[in-house]
C-alpha cells in the first residue's frame, strides 16, 4: 500500500509542476506577442494600456499556486521584492518631503510592478523547467520568430506612417512610432511596438538557437528542423531589426557558444560553430551586397553618423558610451534629489506622461534607478543585479562542463548585458522578456538539465561543494 501513495504523491507533485510550467508558457505567449495585439487589434488609448497590465493576473496566480504547492524555494530572488517594496515604499515617504516633484500614484504602482512583480519568476522557472519545458520554452519564441522575421522584411517596405509600423491607431497616442535607420529605411520592430524589445527578443532568438544547435541533449536533436529554420528567422531578424545593440551582441553570442562547447571537451564542435558562423556571415554579405545593397548602404550611414556623434559627445567614442552606462549615475548625483525624483520618474510611462525632468541614457537601466530612488536605492538596486549576473554566469560556467550545458552559457551570453544594466525596468517588453530569459539561463544552468547524459563522476567533479538547486520538495529527477 505503501508504495502505491508514494506513487500517487509524485504523481500529484507532477501534475502540479506542470500546471506551473503551463501557466508560465501563456505568460511568455503573452510577453512576445504583447506588442501585435496592441499595434493591430485593440488600438484603443484604454485597451492597449490595460493590454500591458493582461499578463500581470497571471504571474501573480503563478506564485499563489507555486508557493501553496510548494514548487517554489525561498530564494534571494523571493525574498529581495519583498524588502524591495518596503524599501521602495520608505523612500516614496522620504521623496514627499525632498523631491521638488510631487509623488505621483499611478508611477509608484508602475515602479514597484517593474521593479518587483517578475524578479520572483526566475525562481518559479528555475525550480520547476526540466529539460523538455527548457525546450517548449525556445519553440514558441521560435514560432514567435519565424512571425516576427517575414513581417520585420515587409516593414522595412513601408513608410514609418504606415499601418504595418505604426499600427491601426487613429491618433498619436495609440499609434507607435517606428525609429528611423537611415537613408529613409526604418527598423523593423516586427511583433513588438518598440526597437528595444525586439533588439532583446532579437538576441534571445539567435541564443537559443545556437545554443539548442550545439547542445547534445535528445532533446535538441529532435527539433532539429524547427532549428534550422528558427536560425534563418534569427539572422532575418538581425538583419531587418536595425540595431546597432544586437550585431555587437552576435559575436558575443558566437562567443558564448564556443565556449560552452569547448568547455564541455567538444572542441570539434566549438570549430564547427565558429566554421558554420562563417558561414552565415559570408550568406549575409552576399545578401546585403547584391540583393538589398540599399540595405548595407543604410547600416553605413548609421554606424557612420553614430560614430561621429559619439566621438564628439565621450571622450573615448563608443567605448566611452557604453562606458557611461555604468559612471553617469555618478555625474547624476549632484542634479539628482538625494532620494530621487519619485519612484516611477525613470520609466518610460514618466517619459509618455511628460514627467521626465531630465534627460537620461534611455538604453540603461542605472541612470533609471537614480531617478526612481536616488543614489541609496540605486545602489541597492545595481547591487542586486551585479549579483545576480555574477552568480548567473558562475552556475552557467559550471553547467557548460557538460554537454546539455552549451545551451545555458549560450543564453547566458545573450542576456547578461540586460540582467546586468539593461532596461528591465524602465521598457515594458524588456522587463517580462528580459525576466523570463534570466529564468529560462537559470533553468538551463541547474542540476537537474544537465544531469541526464552525464557520469556521476562527472556530476560529482562539476557540482562537488554547491547547494541542490531544488529546494524543499523539489524534485532533483
Amino acid at each position: 500500500m505503501r508504495p502505491d501513495i508514494d506513487k500517487l504523491r509524485v504523481s500529484s507533485r507532477e501534475a502540479d509542476r506542470r500546471t506551473i510550467v503551463k501557466m508560465v508558457y501563456i505568460i511568455l505567449i503573452f510577453i512576445v506577442f504583447e506588442g501585435a495585439l496592441r499595434k493591430w487589434v485593440f488600438v484603443f488609448p484604454v485597451a492597449q494600456k490595460l493590454i500591458i497590465f493582461l499578463r500581470d493576473p497571471l504571474v501573480a496566480a503563478v506564485y499563489i499556486f507555486a508557493i501553496s504547492k510548494g514548487r517554489m524555494k525561498a530564494s534571494p530572488f523571493v525574498i529581495a521584492p519583498v524588502f524591495g517594496l518596503f524599501g521602495i515604499l520608505f523612500i516614496v515617504i522620504l521623496q514627499i518631503f525632498t523631491s521638488p516633484n510631487p509623488p505621483v500614484p499611478i508611477l509608484i504602482m508602475y515602479a514597484l510592478r517593474n521593479y518587483l512583480l517578475y524578479v520572483p519568476l526566475v525562481q518559479v522557472i528555475r525550480d520547476n523547467f526540466e529539460s523538455r519545458d527548457v525546450v517548449g520554452s525556445i519553440k514558441i519564441v521560435m514560432i514567435g520568430a519565424l512571425i516576427s522575421a517575414p513581417l520585420m522584411v515587409l516593414q522595412s517596405w513601408f513608410p514609418p506612417d504606415s499601418p504595418i509600423n505604426q499600427g491601426f491607431g487613429a491618433d498619436e497616442e495609440t499609434m507607435f512610432e517606428n525609429l528611423g535607420l537611415a537613408e529613409g529605411l526604418v527598423r523593423g520592430t516586427g511583433l513588438f511596438t518598440s526597437s528595444a524589445g525586439n533588439g532583446l527578443f532579437s538576441t534571445v532568438v539567435f541564443a537559443s538557437v545556437l545554443g539548442m544547435l550545439s547542445g547534445r541533449h535528445h532533446l535538441f536533436r529532435q527539433n532539429r528542423k524547427l532549428l534550422s529554420f528558427g536560425m534563418l528567422a534569427a539572422v532575418v531578424i538581425i538583419l531587418y531589426c536595425g540595431s546597432r545593440s544586437v550585431l555587437f551582441m552576435v559575436p558575443v553570442v558566437l562567443l558564448g557558444a564556443v565556449v560552452g562547447t569547448a568547455m564541455s571537451g567538444r572542441g570539434l564542435v566549438a570549430t564547427k560553430i565558429v566554421l558554420v558562423a562563417a558561414m552565415f556571415a559570408a550568406l549575409v554579405a552576399i545578401v546585403m551586397i547584391y540583393i538589398v545593397p540599399e540595405r548595407l548602404d543604410a547600416y553605413m550611414v548609421r554606424f557612420t553618423e553614430a560614430d561621429y556623434y559619439e566621438s564628439s559627445e565621450y571622450q573615448l567614442g563608443t567605448f566611452g558610451r557604453i562606458l557611461g552606462t555604468f559612471t553617469n549615475v555618478f555625474a547624476l548625483a549632484d542634479r539628482v534629489p538625494f532620494f530621487g525624483y519619485g519612484a516611477g520618474y525613470g520609466t518610460n510611462a514618466a517619459v509618455i506622461l511628460g514627467y521626465i525632468p531630465l534627460s537620461l541614457s534611455a538604453e540603461s537601466d542605472w541612470d533609471r534607478h537614480v531617478y526612481d530612488l536616488g543614489m541609496i536605492g540605486w545602489f541597492a538596486v545595481a547591487l542586486f543585479r551585479i549579483w545576480m549576473t555574477g552568480w548567473l554566469g558562475w552556475r552557467c560556467l559550471l553547467a557548460a562542463k557538460l554537454p546539455e550545458g552549451t545551451l545555458a552559457m549560450t543564453l547566458y551570453s545573450a542576456i547578461a548585458v540586460t540582467a546586468l544594466s539593461g532596461q528591465l525596468v524602465g521598457q515594458n517588453s524588456i522587463n517580462g522578456l528580459g525576466w523570463f530569459a534570466i529564468g529560462l539561463c537559470a533553468a538551463a544552468s541547474s542540476k537537474r538539465q544537465v544531469v541526464r547524459s552525464a557520469s556521476a563522476k562527472d556530476m560529482h567533479r562539476t557540482y562537488k561543494g554547491l547547494p541542490r538547486l531544488g529546494g524543499a520538495g523539489v524534485a532533483e529527477s
